[in-house]
């Protein structure tokens, strides 16, 4: 019988959400679903722009196989018929969460008067809380968090569908690993010729 609400306030452990107010711009963290939900506040006009602090690209997206982060931004904002009038801003690629939030402050820093709605996985919402006090300071509180839930699956009922399983199971390590280890030294991008010439 205590299996649900067990089960409910492991998964609410992960989650950290602000009240739902505007913003100046929203920062997607989640990929796919973080920024076609950008497009869909910037229609509702919960917010006048995106800013857009990209991963380095994947090897697939720098052969054109997968679209960047940038080009999934521009067909949210065309098929939301918003291309013309929300203001996009596209920081330099990063190749770590902690980079991603230490450029974020740097820019709040420029951008005084700026209020940042993040949005990101439901799930890896508590995780990204804790990089946003680890990291910036004064300027925290000018940054809200969205934690957008997956259709298929929230805190409810996580536990009836695989990808509920592995995304809890996903999130607790990174968060963990957050937690008790810091951050970890970045990683140089892998390289296919580099690679190809230590195994001859």
């Amino acid at each position: 019988l205590a299996r649900g609400p067990l089960l409910r306030a492991t998964a609410s452990l992960l989650i950290s959400e602000d009240p739902r107010e505007t913003a100046d711009f929203i920062l997607p963290l989640g990929g796919a679903r973080s920024i076609a939900e950008a497009a869909r506040l910037c229609r509702s006009e919960q917010a006048a722009g995106v800013l857009l602090i990209p991963s380095k690209p994947e090897y697939a997206q720098t052969l054109g196989v997968l679209p960047s982060e940038e080009e999934l931004l521009a067909r949210e904002l065309t098929r939301a018929g918003i291309a013309d009038r929300t203001a996009t801003t596209v920081l330099s690629p990063v190749g770590s969460d902690w980079s991603r939030f230490r450029l974020l402050g740097a820019w709040l820093t420029d951008h005084p008067d700026a209020r940042v709605k993040i949005v990101c996985g439901r799930f890896q919402s508590a995780r990204c809380r804790h990089l946003l006090r680890a990291v910036l300071s004064k300027e925290a509180a000018r940054v809200g968090l969205l934690a957008l839930a997956c259709p298929e699956y929230d805190e409810t009922n996580w536990w009836n569908r695989k990808e509920g399983v592995l995304d809890v199971c996903n999130s607790s390590m990174s968060y963990a690993h957050v937690l008790l280890c810091g951050e970890d030294e970045e990683k140089a991008a892998w390289d296919p010729d580099q690679y190809e010439k230590r195994l001859r």
